[in-house]
Parts: C-alpha cells; structure tokens; sequence
C-alpha cells in the first residue's frame, strides 16, 4: 500500500510538472505493483486510472478505454460505499476521464454528464468528515470549473454559470485559486 500510494504521489507530481513521459513510467509501475489478492483492488484501480490518464495523453483512446473498463468493474460495485474516500475519489477520477474521452469525440452532452458524475463524487469525498481540509475541496472546485466548461460545450449556459460560480464560491472560501482553463 505504501509504495503504490508513494507512486500516486510521483504521477500527480510529474503531472503537475507537464513530465508526460515520467508520469506514464510510473503509471505503468504502478500497475505492477498490486498482487493478485482481492483486497489490492483499490490500488489496482487507481494505477489503471493513472495509466488511462497517460494514454488519453498520448491519443491512445482505445487503450485507455480498456484500463477505464477494468477499473470500471473493480469500481462500480462499490460505488454505494460512500465512506470509502479512496473509492469515491477513483469513482470521481473515472468520470473525469471519460469526460475527456467523450469531449474528444465531440459528444458534448454525454461530456457534461460524466462530468456531472464526476462532481457528485468529489462533493462525496469533500463532505467526509475524516478527509476535512481544502484538498477535498480544492478538488471539488476544480471539478465544478470543469463542469461548467463542459456544460457551456453542451449548450447548458444557466447551469454552466451555477457551476463556474459554486467553483469560485469554493475558491474563495479554501484561499486557492484555480487557473482558468487556457491562463498561462
């Protein structure tokens, strides 16, 4: 459990840094690094979301496709279990990419509903109270952002505004800002 949190901490890092190329190294040990045993699924999961990630990147959708359908089926039978703050956040990680992947297509509509998803488990996540803190919300806001621009693609303007604003509301509440999609 260690060394795959440790190699999550890695991704997001390399991800942050635009290092493309060391983020898809590390999804793929990170995909290594889970055994066999039920109870490895979360992390099995997760590295199968990072490595997604990285092949949407790199236009590999239909790899990426194949990853989000293996960590579907880990995901999505506990998707009910709403203390699980590891699942709900994969579950909300899962959406965000199909998200991406539907917007790729020009799918617009189904694009703002996976995004839609995507929030309802970030608002998961930021009201549990042993997770308490702006990283929840801070994702939450970020997720919100992405919604409205997905809701604004789709034509959905009225609720593209409510999500722009209950991002910025959360922004201002957490002290971290949000760069807008395309600000330097």
């Amino acid at each position: 459990p260690l060394l795959s949190a440790a190699l999550g901490g890695l991704f997001e890092c390399h991800l942050t840094n635009g290092d493309m190329m060391s983020a898809a190294a590390t999804a793929e040990e990170a995909v290594q690094v889970p055994a066999a045993e039920k109870m490895f699924d979360g992390q099995r999961a997760r590295a199968l979301l990072m490595r997604a990630r990285c092949q949407l990147e790199k236009g590999q959708v239909a790899q990426a496709e194949q990853d989000l359908e293996v960590a579907w089926r880990i995901l999505a039978p506990q998707a009910k279990t709403k203390m699980f703050a590891g699942i709900q956040s994969s579950l909300a990680v899962w959406w965000e990419i199909t998200a991406r992947i539907r917007t790729q297509s020009k799918d617009f509509a189904g694009a703002a509903q996976a995004m839609g998803k995507a929030v309802e488990f970030r608002r998961t996540v930021s009201q549990l109270p042993q997770l308490s803190g702006p990283h929840t919300h801070h994702a939450l806001a970020k997720a919100l952002q992405a919604y409205s621009v997905a809701l604004a693609a789709a034509g959905e303007v009225k609720a593209a505004t409510e999500a722009f604003d209950e991002s910025r509301e959360i922004q201002n509440k957490t002290g971290i800002a949000i760069p807008l999609p395309g600000a330097g």
